[in-house]
């Protein structure tokens, strides 16, 4: 089987889709314009592989008002059923106080080469993060519900946690781990599962993150997680501008 499950693998630890773009400024608007792209051996998300275990070239763009109000794009190539193409927009709110970040938003996923019958994996989630930087170690906690999940499986939570350590200028470390918990477990073909990561990133070269990520699930063999969920390595190169 395959699971969607969104976006993002991007999307960070600290605040859902935060890119770290160096920000150009659109005149005197009080906006500021950001883009990312990257290369990556598997495009995983909450566990499950989007692209087959196969590579994934994404990319998309970030508005960010200085009030902490922010619109974006994100957009990543697929394999699963008849999908080849995945295109996400959100829109949300930012903004910390005292090292206390918090970030909340909607996202709505859409697959537009999609045409068999039955297939309806277009769907929308709300989510909130909440985080703090002590300075040695970064922390956060969050949830995206729905619903209406993934090929219509009626209500939906993901609740996640994670933690990021920088090691110095250039490397940091970081884990995360979340539950996936789905209404329709019979129609999707998995029971509610845990999914986790383990990562280093390198920064290089002005804007450049190189990343190695674990990533795995609890899901057990007999439901697919040997072909879609099981344990693996990805290798991801990213940019900024």
């Amino acid at each position: 089987m395959t699971t969607k499950c969104v976006p993002a693998a991007l999307a960070a630890t600290l605040g859902l889709f935060a890119t770290g773009a160096p920000a150009t400024e659109i005149g005197d608007t009080g906006w500021d314009l950001s883009s990312n792209i990257a290369l990556t051996s598997d495009y995983t998300f909450r566990g499950f592989t989007q692209t087959d275990e196969g590579p994934a070239l994404q990319g998309g763009f970030d508005l960010a008002h200085e009030s902490g109000f922010y619109v974006g794009n994100w957009n990543s190539n697929v394999e699963f059923g008849d999908a080849s193409l995945e295109m996400d927009t959100y829109a949300g709110w930012a903004g910390s106080f005292n090292n206390v970040g918090i970030d909340v938003g909607a996202v709505y996923f859409f697959y537009p080469d999609t045409s068999e019958p039955g297939d309806d994996f277009d769907y929308g989630e709300v989510y909130g993060t909440v985080s703090y930087d002590f300075g040695v170690a970064s922390v956060s906690a969050g949830f995206d519900v729905t619903n209406e999940f993934f090929d219509e499986t009626g209500d939906a939570q993901n609740y996640r946690s994670s933690v990021t350590v920088p090691i110095n200028d250039v490397i940091s470390v970081g884990g995360n781990i979340g539950y996936q918990a789905i209404d329709d477990n019979a129609k999707f073909g998995v029971d509610d599962y845990t999914h986790y990561g383990v990562n280093i990133s390198a920064s290089f070269a002005d804007h450049y993150t190189a990343t190695v990520t674990g990533v795995g699930t609890d899901v057990d063999d007999d439901q697919g997680g040997d072909t879609v969920a099981d344990e693996r390595i990805e290798l991801m190169l990213s940019s900024s501008f």
